[in-house]
């Protein structure tokens, strides 16, 4: 990305993909313009001190709301099974927030987290159980030999544009089951695979059963979606 800049300047100056983030409160920063920045939080002294030893770009932004010096991450997906790590994943949570211990932490496995802020702050833990390699080889013998079938959990599909609809019914249960959402395809609202009887009666006809999605069904769907 490219920042207009002053007739005197040579170059277009470059953003970086990446840079760290400083939060500030109460004042208002011009591009071009010399600032004077009063930090006193240590979290932030060290990430200018890191950025000036790096050489990196430190981005400013506004903080919504002043009076909280540190809100912390809305969503933390915890992929170390280390119990010390989901304890300490879970102090970085901002008020609201989500944090899923997505890895395979080993059954009985025993993490300190302040539950208070479940009510105090509107948090949530929400986790997945372990999977051990046998169970991993039963699963696939299982998708593999027709006793178990994935698709099944397919129970509705979209396109990107209505990708925010899908998270929405995601999060009130509206489907019993996963919303697909496909990217490159034409505009398409989240659609039950069972509705599409009456919509694409072409790709219902490939259904299992009539509610179960398969290959044939989506590889006839692509071919009437594609953009």
């Amino acid at each position: 990305m490219e920042i207009p800049i002053a007739k005197e300047q040579q170059e277009p100056v470059v953003l970086p993909v990446e840079m760290p983030i400083l939060p500030v409160k109460g004042i208002v920063v011009f591009p071009f313009l010399v600032v004077p920045l009063i930090i006193t939080e240590k979290s932030h002294i060290q990430l200018i001190d890191e950025a000036l030893m790096q050489g990196k770009t430190i981005g400013i932004f506004n903080s919504k709301d002043p009076d909280v010096i540190d809100p912390g991450f809305d969503d933390i997906v915890v992929l170390a099974p280390v119990a010390a790590v989901i304890s300490e994943a879970a102090t970085y949570l901002a008020p609201g927030g989500v944090m899923n211990v997505f890895a395979g932490v080993l059954r009985g496995t025993m993490a300190q987290i302040d539950l208070s802020r479940v009510y105090l702050d509107d948090i949530r833990v929400i986790g997945h159980t372990a999977s051990s390699i046998d169970d991993l080889k039963l699963m696939l013998f299982q998708a593999e030999s027709d006793l178990l079938s994935p698709n099944r959990s397919v129970a509705a599909i979209g396109s990107l544009e209505a990708a925010s609809e899908g998270l929405v019914a995601l999060r009130d249960a509206v489907y019993p089951g996963k919303v697909v959402v496909f990217p490159n395809i034409r505009p398409l609202p989240v659609t039950a695979v069972t509705d599409l009887k009456e919509t694409m009666p072409s790709v219902y006809a490939k259904l299992r059963d009539g509610r179960e999605w398969t290959v044939e069904a989506e590889n006839e769907f692509l071919d009437l979606m594609a953009k």
